[in-house]
């Protein structure tokens, strides 16, 4: 840990420079957690939305933003990161500016997060390549689970906070004003490019060659797969059906839920940020983590069925979403591990092909619970333009579910190479 602070000391202006950066990706981490999740029950009462038509708000933005991470890596590896997240930077502000001002236009609402989602999806990998690029690989993992504790502490915001500042004011213009700060965060990140300039424009084209190898590569598709389950697992419950489900079955008031979103983002803070410098410690080894993440997140899933079966003390659920949020924390593990079984010149692609599978696990993963979901309720009271409170035996249904495809990816993680912070290539074979 002494040469990261050293390393720190050694570049302070830009490390100062660089903060701006992670805190607008923060900003853009509130877009996904916020919302729809925290303010489900208002689209359900205010507008008469359906569980679909909510997690649809939350898919617009999931699906542009998965759908654009090879494209951001390829740019990002291309043209550097902060050229990218300069353009990317806009197009977000654009949405979450307008996204308060079209409630209840279901279209007009889809299309601002839309353009919310295409603006967020430069960030992180921008902030990858960057990250890189000014400090090195040494203490790249502590970078990293930095980004992630920042990034994170935006979730953390649209959840306990952002339900309370609902209450007391109205939710419109509460989201208004989060858009007048990521505005105002994005012009300050305008500013300090010139204390960071951008790198040269790579000599390379941009080129799907990567990507084939990357599919034709076992040990990504398996890192994909364990990856994206344990991210969409967590983030489904966290975005969306989590404090409804904490409302419905629990019997938690609204604030109530709501702070143990904030407690489960919170922890997946700290589990990051530990998980980052864990990594460090132990010698750069990643693959305990993936292990013992895979791991929990099975056992955790089916530990939430058996307290539904047998009707435990609903204290064991808010124990279990936050066990979610520790197995949630490998995403620095297998951010790592995505791009060192690939090429170094390939980083950002590699990153964003698992970024891309982890986003529409979570696009994806929304829509079919919304659908079990409503399947378990009459279309009366899905028309009845209140709140629609679902009954237990869907979400028992939901959990069930999620074993097989958790099982599934604690058997590939034991197949993952260990790389120690080492890339297998330099340049990708052929």
């Amino acid at each position: 840990m002494a040469s990261f602070f050293q390393t720190v000391k050694d570049n302070r202006r830009l490390f100062w420079a660089y903060v701006p950066l992670i805190l607008l990706y923060a900003t853009s981490y509130f877009q996904r957690i916020g919302i729809p999740g925290t303010i489900f029950d208002e689209l359900s009462g205010d507008y008469g939305f359906t569980a679909v038509q909510i997690a649809g708000v939350g898919t617009a933005f999931v699906c542009v933003y998965s759908l654009c991470q090879l494209f951001v890596g390829m740019l990002a590896d291309k043209f550097c990161g902060i050229r990218v997240i300069t353009w990317g930077g806009l197009i977000f502000c654009i949405g979450v500016v307008g996204f308060p001002l079209v409630c209840g236009n279901l279209w007009a609402m889809y299309a601002m997060r839309f353009l919310t989602g295409l603006g967020a999806s430069t960030m992180y990998l921008s902030i990858v390549k960057e990250t890189d690029r000014l400090f090195g690989r040494q203490n790249y993992s502590v970078f990293l689970g930095i980004v992630y504790f920042v990034g994170y502490s935006g979730g953390l915001f649209g959840t306990y906070p952002f339900e309370r500042l609902n209450e007391r004011f109205n939710w419109i213009n509460v989201l208004l004003v989060i858009g007048v700060v990521s505005v105002a965060m994005y012009l300050v990140v305008i500013f300090t490019k010139r204390i960071i300039p951008p790198g040269p424009i790579s000599k390379t084209k941009i080129s799907f060659k990567p990507v084939v190898y990357f599919l034709k590569n076992p040990y990504m598709m398996m890192l994909i797969f364990c990856s994206s389950i344990i991210f969409s697992t967590y983030s489904t419950i966290q975005m969306v059906f989590g404090k409804k489900f904490l409302q419905d079955y629990v019997q938690l008031s609204s604030a109530g839920a709501a702070k143990v979103i904030f407690c489960q983002t919170f922890t997946c803070m700290l589990t990051l940020l530990g998980f980052g410098t864990l990594i460090r410690i132990l010698g750069n080894r990643r693959k305990p983590q993936m292990i013992f993440s895979s791991s929990l997140a099975f056992l955790n899933t089916l530990a939430m069925v058996l307290v539904m079966k047998f009707g435990l003390s609903p204290k064991f659920f808010i124990a279990g979403f936050l066990l979610y949020s520790v197995a949630s924390g490998s995403a620095v593990a297998f951010a790592l591990v995505a791009q060192e079984i690939n090429a170094r010149d390939t980083m950002t692609q590699a990153t964003g092909l698992n970024n891309l599978c982890n986003y529409l696990f979570v696009a994806i993963g929304p829509l079919l619970i919304g659908k079990l979901l409503d399947s378990y309720v009459s279309r009366e009271g899905l028309a009845a333009g209140e709140a629609v409170i679902y009954p237990a035996e869907a979400y028992q249904m939901v959990f069930l579910l999620l074993l097989i495809p958790t099982g599934i990816a604690v058997l590939m993680s034991f197949f993952l190479p260990e790389t120690r912070g080492h890339y297998l290539h330099q340049h990708l074979p052929g």
